[in-house]
């Protein structure tokens, strides 16, 4: 199954493409940019020069896999919708994959390793962080702590929790993968209350994240949608656009007013 996969949830743009068989994943190409609010100029071409590199005329895809976010709005909307579009063009199905689990899966490649713990985070802007928590075994995941956003200091003190189960011998280590959270880089101290074993930005694990929606999807993490089911893939926003929560907090100090 030749398959193309992309996400633009968050500063990482990411595309790659390659086959998947019998649970094994052959990566023929692929690439990344971290260029913030240039993906929709970027992602069209930089797919179609994946498919080049690759020697894949885009008729000969047989699924595309998409990462649905938690992400930025914009973001995670372009590369669902281009999904969607493809698909429908070209007549085939759609996987639809948590970015946060793919990051996870981009900092963790490693099928043989006994136990990590990963927990993702992507600044969400007022000191909150989308996030999750996932542990990996031999190669399988399991959510311990669902995609949502949380405060960064909620986030700090779950991963002090998993820190203490550190002090046990069969205690796995803890991988933070983070964004660099430029916007806001004062809350960066409160998750460096949480001891970890080793921290990945976003830009060391970006060229790996389409490979990773890859293997993600040979291991069988969602369903594929056919058909008129494509539809129905929606972004994964996590919050709502910072403008309507302008609006809800203008409303609220007007209705205070006397």
């Amino acid at each position: 199954m030749v398959v193309l996969t992309m996400d633009t949830a968050t500063d990482a743009l990411s595309v790659a493409v390659g086959r998947i068989e019998d649970g094994a994943v052959e990566v023929s190409a692929a690439a990344a940019s971290l260029v913030p609010r240039g993906h929709s100029r970027l992602l069209q071409p930089l797919a179609m020069q994946v498919c080049q590199t690759a020697g894949i005329e885009p008729r000969e895809l047989e699924g595309i896999v998409v990462g649905v976010g938690p992400g930025s709005y914009t973001g995670v909307r372009l590369a669902v919708s281009t999904a969607k579009a493809m698909a429908l063009v070209l007549g085939v199905p759609v996987l639809p994959v948590s970015t946060l689990r793919a990051l996870a899966e981009a900092s963790c490649p490693d099928q043989t390793a006994a136990s990590w713990l990963v927990m993702p985070l992507v600044y969400a802007r007022r000191r909150r962080a989308f996030g999750a928590l996932y542990h990996k075994q031999f190669g399988v995941w399991r959510t311990l702590e669902e995609e949502r956003v949380r405060a960064v200091e909620e986030w700090s003190s779950r991963m002090a929790a998993q820190a203490a189960r550190l002090s046990q011998p069969e205690g796995p280590p803890l991988c933070l993968v983070t964004d660099d959270f430029r916007e806001s880089h004062h809350v960066l101290p409160e998750l460096r209350l949480a001891p970890v074993h080793m921290r990945a930005p976003l830009a060391a694990v970006a060229g790996g994240l389409g490979p990773a929606l890859l293997r993600l999807a040979a291991a069988g993490a969602a369903t594929w949608r056919r058909g008129d089911e494509v539809h129905e893939i929606e972004p994964m926003y996590g919050l709502a656009v910072e403008a309507e929560v302008k609006l809800e907090e203008a409303k609220g100090r007007g209705h205070g007013q006397v």
